[in-house]
């Protein structure tokens, strides 16, 4: 009913802290009540608190429309560069996760490049780049190749008996192996690697081992390799694997 209201509405206003809105509000609900007088009271109340007229109250829109015209909310990259601008050295490892992402507009190769550099000088952030550079789409490790030794960043991890870093080093020189003698390296690294459990060098080393690739072919020690990585859940062993075992068979 109208008295319960009318109730409500003042212990509402007893209890809060009034504004111009809340004057407004109060205004129009009253006038759902079809309380002209208390209607006009209430709007009397919010022009007396915006300076006592209804140029006042424009005014006062003026400083909030230009609060929103400012531009849109801040990216999340640009919080994370403001951050390092701040001096959050840190602000890189986020930086490069939002320029690394082929999903993300902000997807930026030479950007997230420069992040990985930046992140190098840092100590203890090695691992992570490293980590990060094996798992890269081909654009950000061809911008980190032009600006960084991999193969001389992944020996000096693999030297201090990092076992990935082993195999990665192993691959990478492979890859662009010029001699027989960088086949060979790569296949001793590999073996390192394979020795210390890493499945991926296992199947590199049986890859290695079936097809001379760096070592004198030895199809059985091949298969015990590539039969060890499918044990352990490596698909492509088990390809190389069950190939491999036609071919021995014939």
């Amino acid at each position: 009913s109208r008295d319960r209201a009318d109730d409500y509405i003042d212990r509402a206003v007893s209890l809060m802290t009034c504004g111009t809105k809340d004057a407004n509000e109060l205004a129009d609900a009253v006038a759902i009540l079809q309380q002209p007088d208390l209607s006009y009271h209430w709007q009397r109340v919010g022009l007396v608190m915006e300076g006592g007229n209804v140029l006042s109250k424009l005014a006062i829109s003026d400083p909030q429309m230009l609060a929103f015209d400012i531009g849109a909310a801040p990216t999340e990259r640009a919080v994370f560069e403001r951050a390092l601008a701040d001096g959050d050295l840190t602000a890189h490892r986020s930086l490069y996760f939002l320029t690394a992402d082929p999903d993300l507009q902000s997807y930026d190769p030479e950007a997230a490049a420069e992040h990985l550099m930046a992140l190098l000088a840092i100590p203890n952030e090695e691992v992570f780049v490293l980590g990060s550079y094996r798992i890269a789409t081909p654009e950000i490790r061809a911008a980190l190749t032009r600006q960084m030794d991999m193969a001389g960043l992944y020996l000096r991890a693999a030297e201090r008996g990092d076992i990935m870093s082993k195999r990665d080093y192993a691959l990478l020189l492979r890859d662009t192996a010029t001699s027989l003698s960088d086949l060979q390296t790569s296949a001793g690294w590999l073996k390192e690697a394979a020795d210390g459990g890493d499945v991926v060098a296992m199947a590199e080393l049986g890859r290695a081992l079936a097809y001379g690739i760096g070592l004198p072919i030895d199809r059985p020690a091949a298969l015990v390799l590539l039969e060890q990585a499918e044990r352990a859940g490596d698909a492509e062993a088990a390809g190389m694997a069950r190939l491999l075992r036609l071919e021995m068979v014939q």
